[in-house]
């Protein structure tokens, strides 16, 4: 399965067009050390219960297996090949998150719109009048019947909802992501000032803030004049002159907000 999801991966294959591969490809079989046709026969589903088992292993024990074997394969390899790798090098490169790119009342909107969505009914029945306001369209169509001068009024509102709702729903709801996210936001984007809550300026939000519920982990840089929502990746090589070849050794992905000299 690490087999198929390195070719995926390099070539940029499809799940479908990754499993023609297995099918009918003999070069993809020969390279997976598949001798026979009958041999190692699997449905397409397999691959999605082998991603999620993978997922769930790192949510509960911390361990990316996936970078395991890698690691494990490079080390063969340096072995086998009798690589030096007392000479490396370094490069770090910006990787963007797939996420939609959402204005600061449209996120408000989205987060208060997906905790909907996991609420019982009876737990939503005393309070439709609140979320009424949000949950007649997206939160995209939302933002576009919201006039300019209306902003600082409109999230001033939305302010007063997300701590009622922050309060209304931690003791049953507080395991869930949708509410974590909840509760992330209003500490992200307001304050108390003699218990009245008061919209934090742009300039006090930082890269660190929520981007999207889609990806909770991206966060956001500006360089170069170019702001960027996601990851950077840093990859060290060796790159010693004697060496027949050169590997990849270690790959290291972190929020893009990571100072380099940590990524070393």
């Amino acid at each position: 399965m690490v087999g198929f999801e390195t070719l995926k991966s390099g070539f940029g294959w499809s799940d479908e067009e990754l499993y023609n591969h297995f099918l009918f490809d003999l070069q993809v079989r020969y390279a997976l050390g598949l001798q026979d046709f009958d041999e190692e026969y699997f449905d397409l589903r397999t691959i999605y219960y082998f991603r999620a088992t993978l997922c769930e292993y790192e949510r509960t024990k911390s361990e990316n297996l996936i970078q395991k074997a890698t690691e494990k394969i490079t080390d063969e390899q340096i072995k086998k090949f009798k690589i030096k790798t007392g000479l490396q090098r370094m490069d770090s490169t910006q990787i963007q998150s797939n996420i939609q790119n959402m204005s600061r009342i449209q996120l408000l909107v989205e987060i208060i719109q997906r905790l909907h969505r996991i609420l019982l009914p009876e737990d939503i029945e005393n309070n439709n009048e609140r979320f009424s306001t949000y949950v007649k369209e997206d939160s995209l169509h939302y933002c576009y019947r919201l006039k300019r001068d209306e902003t600082k009024t409109r999230l001033e509102e939305i302010g007063e909802d997300l701590n009622f709702f922050v309060n209304e729903y931690k003791s049953k709801y507080h395991i869930h992501s949708a509410y974590k996210n909840l509760e992330r936001v209003f500490k992200e984007h307001y304050r108390f000032e003699e218990k009245k809550i008061i919209i934090k300026k742009g300039k006090e939000l930082n890269g660190a803030t929520l981007q999207s519920p889609d990806d909770t982990s991206a966060t956001y840089r500006k360089k170069n004049g170019e702001g960027a929502k996601g990851y950077v990746a840093n990859i060290t090589e060796t790159c010693d002159p004697e060496n027949d070849l050169q590997l990849i050794t270690t790959t290291n992905l972190e929020p893009n907000i990571t100072d380099d000299q940590k990524l070393m």
